[in-house]
C-alpha cells in the first residue's frame, strides 16, 4: 500500500497530498499525520470521494487508510456536493491582506494559505481581485508566487491601481495587471460566483 508522510505538515497539506493520490485513481493508500484535525480532514475527504475510511493511532501518529473497491458510496456518507462549481465564472475579491477577523498573524497565515490551496485546484477562479490592503499579496515574494501559478492557469488578477497609490507599492507589483474600480467592478459582474475574503 503506497503511504504518504504527511507528519508535521500544516493543514490542509495533508488532504492536498491525498487528493492527488485520489485525483490519480490510487484504489489504496495510507496517510501518515500527526493530530486528530488532519484525521477529520482526511476521513471527510474519503467519504466525499467514495472510499471506505479507518484510522489507527500508535504513539501520536495516525495512519489514515483509504480504500476503495468499485462499490457505491454508502448511503451516510456525504455526497460531492462540496466541490467546487464548474458551471460559470467565477471571482475571488480580497480586500485585505489577512483572512478572516482575529489575530493578524493567523490571518496572514491563513490567506498564504489559501492561494497555495487554490493551485492546486483544478478549477481555479476566473478573476482574482486585489483591492485595499489586498494588493499587498502581489508586492509579497511568496504570496506573489501563487498567485503567477494562478495566472498560468488561467486566473486574470487585477489590482486596484488607486490602492497601490495609496500604499506607495506601484513600483512593487510582482504578478497581475494594474487596473481600476470600473474593471474590478466588471469582472465581478461577469462572474456567477464572488468569494469575498
Amino acid at each position: 500500500m503506497h503511504t504518504i508522510d504527511a507528519k508535521g505538515l500544516a493543514c490542509p497539506q495533508p488532504v492536498i497530498l491525498a487528493k492527488k493520490s485520489v485525483d490519480s485513481g490510487e484504489t489504496e493508500f495510507a496517510v501518515l499525520v500527526d493530530n486528530t484535525t488532519a484525521v477529520e480532514n482526511l476521513t471527510r475527504l474519503a467519504q466525499n470521494s467514495g472510499y471506505q475510511v479507518s484510522s489507527i493511532e500508535e504513539n501520536g501518529i495516525f495512519t489514515v487508510a483509504f480504500s476503495k473497491d468499485g462499490s457505491a458510496v454508502p448511503a451516510s456518507a456525504p455526497e460531492t456536493s462540496h466541490a467546487p462549481e464548474t458551471n460559470g465564472k467565477w471571482a475571488v475579491f480580497a480586500p485585505s491582506d489577512s483572512l478572516g477577523r482575529g489575530d493578524s498573524e493567523l490571518g496572514a497565515s491563513l490567506i498564504k494559505m489559501f492561494f497555495y490551496t487554490l493551485t492546486q485546484e483544478k478549477d481555479v477562479p476566473d478573476y482574482i481581485l486585489l483591492m485595499n490592503a489586498g494588493v499587498t499579496l502581489a508586492c509579497n515574494e511568496e504570496i506573489s508566487g501563487h498567485l503567477q501559478t494562478l495566472a498560468e492557469m488561467g486566473s486574470e488578477i487585477l489590482v486596484c491601481g488607486t490602492c497601490l497609490n495609496y500604499y506607495g507599492l506601484k513600483e512593487e507589483v510582482k504578478v497581475g495587471t494594474v487596473s481600476n474600480m470600473y474593471d474590478i467592478v466588471s469582472c465581478m459582474k461577469k462572474a456567477s460566483k464572488v468569494t469575498t475574503l
